[in-house]
């Protein structure tokens, strides 16, 4: 499965234009040449954050047809024109790491950058796909807007509309978060 991904990966760089240039197309995604080889080569699957950065740098890509082989290499111009965006359905995020890599394309906030402004470890974002208490601490503290609610049942919005409602949330999870540490019986958390 990854080996034929990775050969409609190619096929679609080399129809972008990027005949013998795995590396510029990768920068185009954000990634390293060998990174992007890996991909093509069919070593490594190609992430949730791999199609959005697909989706964002090629609007006309069919995903379905990258990850799946149906359908044609190119959206219909119909499609386009009338502002229907099938890999928006497709790459609906469904976890909560999904969900704060959504966010975080969002933002036009780089990979590197979340690590250096979270501290959390590299591989955070492709290990997994929980968030623990203290990693929400954290993601609350460098993102004020981003709706913890949302990003750990995807319900609500991913943006806080204003301080005011921040507030609330923040009170709502604190109660919430009381609940469960007094029925695990632990004591002392403020």
């Amino acid at each position: 499965m990854k080996k034929k991904q990775g050969e409609r990966l190619k096929a679609f760089r080399i129809y972008a234009g990027f005949t013998r240039n795995q590396k510029g197309f990768g920068r185009i995604l954000s990634m390293a040449q060998g990174t992007y080889s890996a991909l093509e080569n069919g070593v490594t699957s190609i992430s949730y954050s791999v199609m959005c950065s697909l989706t964002k740098g090629f609007p006309e890509l069919n995903i379905n047809w990258i990850l799946t082989g149906n359908g044609p290499m190119i959206l219909p111009n119909d499609f386009r024109e009338k502002g229907f965006q099938p890999n928006l359905i497709l790459l609906a995020p469904r976890t909560p790491k999904e969900r704060l890599i959504h966010y975080l394309n969002y933002r036009n906030f780089s990979t590197p950058q979340f690590y250096i402004s979270t501290g959390l470890p590299k591989g955070f974002l492709s290990r997994g796909h929980r968030i623990s208490t203290k990693s929400l601490e954290i993601l609350t503290a460098v993102f004020p807007d981003l709706n913890i609610h949302w990003l750990t049942t995807g319900k609500g919005t991913m943006i806080f509309e204003d301080q005011e409602s921040l507030a609330l949330e923040y009170q709502q999870i604190k109660k919430m978060l009381r609940i469960i540490l007094k029925e695990l019986n632990i004591e002392g958390w403020e």
